[in-house]
Order: structure tokens, then sequence, then C-alpha cells
């Protein structure tokens, strides 16, 4: 398979996984204890990427598809959160974020 499709298929899996930890803190956001009807959505999305990594991991190495599954994941939470969940992010945040994204593309430079 192309190493680009896999980084293509790594990308949507992490978003939509990130789609599910919305659910997930939605779920906790209520005024009730727990809001069955987010938690259960979000533990759905969860289970149904499992498949899919499946063929990813025969496809790359596990570092580095982790690597690259935690820095995207990194990013879209804390887009998420300051446009979403409207929370603050502060300097060193955006600081670690950048390292973040520096260590895919060192990554992609000696892999």
């Amino acid at each position: 398979m192309n190493r680009f499709l896999v980084y293509l298929i790594i990308l949507g899996l992490t978003l939509y996984t990130v789609l599910g930890d919305s659910f997930i803190k939605r779920a906790g956001n209520g005024s009730t204890y727990v809001n069955w009807k987010y938690l259960l959505l979000g533990l759905l999305i969860y289970s149904s990427t499992t498949f899919i990594w499946f063929f990813v991991y025969k496809q790359v190495k596990f570092s580095i598809a982790g690597t690259v599954y935690g820095v995207i994941t990194a990013l879209v939470f804390a887009l998420a959160g300051v446009f979403y969940f409207k929370e603050s992010i502060s300097f060193i945040e955006i600081i670690g974020i950048i390292m973040a994204i520096a260590s895919i593309l060192i990554l992609g430079r000696f892999n």
C-alpha cells in the first residue's frame, strides 16, 4: 500500500477518534452525571476504528503510526478545545504543539 495513503488513513482515523472523544467529553458536560447517548456514541466510534488500525499497523512501523497519531490527535484536540469547547490555550502549550509538529517532520525525514 502507498505510504501516503497510509498516512491519509491515519489522519482520517485520528479525526474520527477525536470525534468520539468529543462525544465522550459531551457525555460528562451536561447537568446529569452522564449523558448515556453521547457516551455510547463515543464508545461506538472508538471500537469501530480497531479493525482499520489492524491494517495500518501491517503497513507502517508501530512507533511511526503511534507518533503520527499522537501528534495529529494533540493538534486536533487543541483546535477542538479552542473553537468548539471554548477553552483557552497557553503560550507554553503552543510551543509544545510546535515541537510535536517538528517531531513528525523529523520522523518523516529519517524514516
